[in-house]
């Protein structure tokens, strides 16, 4: 599928979906925030371009168990979590003649010094373009990220935004590091491209981990945490 941004009423970033699967409609969402605190709502809200005008029911998994917590016949719905950690959310669309779509994104919940969020859009020629934003609420250092590189894409770095870079071709890892201090509010962005090895190929599935230090009084601690944002195609 082919995806765009597109804003929306309330500081989220919808992803709206063409598909060039057999059916039109695809299953995606927008999240108020990537990062809240323990028991603060989150807004999810299905796209609903993406939909094609057709009816669907709804069926959201919040603690990524792979069983819907709440079944709706809404595109929106609120959601609190109880305990701070990483959560997989998965949307699963479902249309009138049963046939389903999902889409999982990651969010962290609690406070953390820095934290990554990848969002994907698939361009024309099937390739994906990748982009890593990093948000820093404490001064920290040292920050990087270890990204799987999918099989059956290669890896293309387009912007390392100052960053030490490696491509791991043994365990099909990038490998990113930025070695300087960084204040509180400061933002660091990397972007890549995945290209797959041929045409028609399903969107993969992302997994990688950020992590850092602080000063602490006693003494240097490393933080870490999955990165956030879309976790599927």
């Amino acid at each position: 599928m082919r995806k765009r941004l597109l804003s929306v009423g309330f500081p989220i970033m919808l992803l709206i979906a063409f598909s060039f699967a057999s059916f039109a409609w695809e299953a995606d969402f927008g999240v108020s925030t990537y990062n809240p605190a323990v028991a603060e709502a989150v807004t999810f809200a299905v796209c609903e371009p993406c939909l094609d005008g057709g009816s669907f029911s709804y069926g959201w998994d919040f603690d990524g168990d792979g069983t819907d917590d709440e079944q709706t016949d809404q595109g929106l719905i609120d959601h609190s979590f109880p305990e701070a950690g990483f959560y997989r959310v998965t949307l699963t669309l479902t249309d009138g003649a049963g046939r389903t779509k999902t889409h999982t994104e990651g969010i962290y919940v609690g406070s953390i010094p820095a934290f990554a969020r990848r969002d994907v859009v698939v361009d024309s020629d099937g390739s994906l373009f990748v982009l890593i934003t990093v948000s820093i609420s404490e001064g920290s250092r040292a920050l990087g990220f270890q990204e799987s590189i999918p099989h059956g894409f290669s890896l293309e770095i387009l912007d390392s935004g100052g960053a030490i870079t490696n491509i791991n071709a043994q365990v099909r890892e990038l490998e990113v590091l930025w070695g300087s201090e960084f204040e509180t509010g400061g933002e660091l962005t990397f972007s890549y491209r995945l290209h797959p090895s041929s045409p028609g190929m399903s969107g993969p599935e992302f997994s990688g981990m950020f992590s850092g230090y602080i000063d602490t009084e006693e003494g240097q601690q490393r933080f870490k945490a999955e990165i956030c944002g879309e976790l599927s195609l």
